[in-house]
């Protein structure tokens, strides 16, 4: 298991906020299989990984599902692209 730990910033109702991402990724033969915690303040928010729909497209989870309904529509989608972007720079 590796684990790392990164920001991202957006916009939020005209506010600029920011939070924490730390990830476990396991080390080995892809697929590599990989969870993101997502905090506020130190404060667990929600926890996502990314999986594949039916279509085989890769598509982003909230493990707290009774969460999603508090977020605003595609905000996990935006959230798990920006993490793929991040991942990759790092």
């Amino acid at each position: 298991m590796t684990h790392e730990s990164f920001h991202i910033q957006f916009n939020w109702k005209n506010n600029r906020r920011q939070v924490q991402v730390r990830t476990e990724k396991v080390k080995g033969s892809s697929p590599v299989i990989a969870t993101y915690e997502v905090l506020w303040n130190n404060t667990h928010l929600f926890t996502m990984y990314p999986t594949l729909n039916n279509n085989c497209r890769k598509v982003w989870k909230i493990v707290e599902s009774e969460r999603e309904s508090h977020l605003p529509f595609g905000f996990i989608a935006a959230l798990g692209s920006i993490i793929d972007h991040a991942s990759l720079i790092n």
